[in-house]
């Protein structure tokens, strides 16, 4: 999920002077898509591999267990805020060797941040660290979803001659900013792939536009989970979404009512996610200050949950973190709290998050069973799944 204000922190104070990265003209590099996040596999001096969320809203972050395995030692405490409503404690820590491919970058200051919370909301199996903004300003980062392959080009001899649709943008905090209209109200929007939602209106603008009442239906519950917690509010479904020539119908509409934390920005009208990104292949050229999309998709709008259920990865089960007023989860009887231990017969260890997610996405009528823990007991409760938004 989102960390530009961790982005902000790192592209002001954090970028030290390092040797130039290493690697030829343009290389490829292969990468696992996850719930709707990219995610590569790097070592770290020489060591791993390591997973990590390609996130253009930060910069490059690790887990303090990846810190202790490395034998290093963070310093310097401070306090940071990003996507969620709490700030968090942070430290900082030097990695001599990135290697990302053929790809390597040296002396690199990492924001070193516990994410056990993310990775556990986030349905990766393994969830290491973030890389973002360094590896975007020195290469032309070209992200190919169908094929899960990156492209990295060295700036300097990048020349684009395709027919793809060229959108200017513009450096906020270090992270890109498009003008676009959403739903006929324009602004800048942040473009986000460590976001795996499509689209959100920050928070001053849905006050100001009162845009709760506006959207229907829409769900309430945990839109996302990122530095700082859990970032409550509604999913609805937007009209479209205009990004120069580009026009996105019917995007998955974030409508966050958290009070604090990078969702409150007044800078900022929205941002655009991997919901959105996903669409297209897309190539991040910051040398230019240009995004270009090409081969857009034409398999309509994503589905959207159709349980009511967020689910957490807990010990040999999933948490029931939230559940959707009048969804099919809350007509059955499932609560926060709850915790489920198997999904259509099969033991919830057994299964990844991610895969579940897509169960529960299924088409409106699919029955899922999930299995419930509760006062010591085990108790089956069918659902059968229906459009939410």
């Amino acid at each position: 999920m989102k960390q530009a204000w961790l982005a902000l922190w790192l592209v002001l104070t954090l970028v030290a002077p390092a040797a130039p990265a290493r690697a030829a003209s343009a290389v490829t590099i292969p990468f696992d898509f996850v719930d709707n996040r990219v995610v590569v596999h790097l070592k770290l001096d020489g060591k791993g591999p390591y997973a990590f969320v390609l996130d253009s809203g930060a910069g490059f972050t690790i887990a303090p267990q990846v810190v202790a395995a490395l034998g290093l030692t963070s310093s310097d405490s401070f306090s940071i805020g990003g996507t969620g409503p709490a700030r968090v404690r942070a430290s900082r820590v030097k990695i001599a060797t990135l290697t990302l491919g053929a790809v390597t970058m040296r002396d690199q200051t990492f924001t070193v941040l516990d994410m056990d919370d993310i990775r556990k909301a986030s349905a990766l199996p393994a969830f290491d660290g973030l890389i973002g903004s360094e590896l975007f300003s020195r290469y032309v980062v070209r992200i190919d979803y169908r094929a899960h392959v990156l492209t990295l080009t060295d700036p300097a001899q990048y020349a684009y001659r395709g027919t793809g649709t060229i959108v200017p943008f513009v450096f906020g905090g270090g992270i890109p900013r498009v003008d676009a209209t959403l739903d006929g109200i324009a602004g800048s929007f942040t473009i986000d792939t460590g976001d795996r939602m499509d689209v959100t209106f920050m928070e001053p603008v849905i006050a100001r536009e009162h845009l709760l009442e506006h959207y229907s239906p829409r769900v309430e519950t945990i839109t996302g989970w990122g530095i700082g917690g859990a970032v409550t509010g509604y999913i609805a479904r937007a009209r479209d979404l205009r990004m120069g020539a580009l026009d996105v119908r019917d995007p998955l509409l974030r409508l966050p009512t958290v009070k604090a934390g990078f969702f409150t920005s007044r800078r900022l009208t929205g941002s655009i996610g991997t919901g959105v990104t996903d669409r297209f292949t897309v190539t991040f050229d910051y040398s230019r200050k240009r995004l270009i999309f090409e081969d857009p998709a034409s398999n309509g709008s994503n589905a959207y949950d159709r349980s009511g259920l967020w689910l957490n990865q807990g010990t040999d089960g999933f948490d029931v973190a939230a559940v959707a007023p009048q969804s099919p989860a809350a007509v059955a009887g499932i609560s926060a709290g709850d915790r489920v231990i198997a999904v259509n017969g099969i033991p919830a260890r057994e299964i990844p998050l991610a895969d579940v997610r897509t169960w529960l996405r299924a088409e409106p009528g699919t029955r899922v069973t999930v299995t419930l823990e509760r006062a010591g007991g085990l108790t089956e409760v069918p659902l059968t799944l229906q459009d939410l938004v």
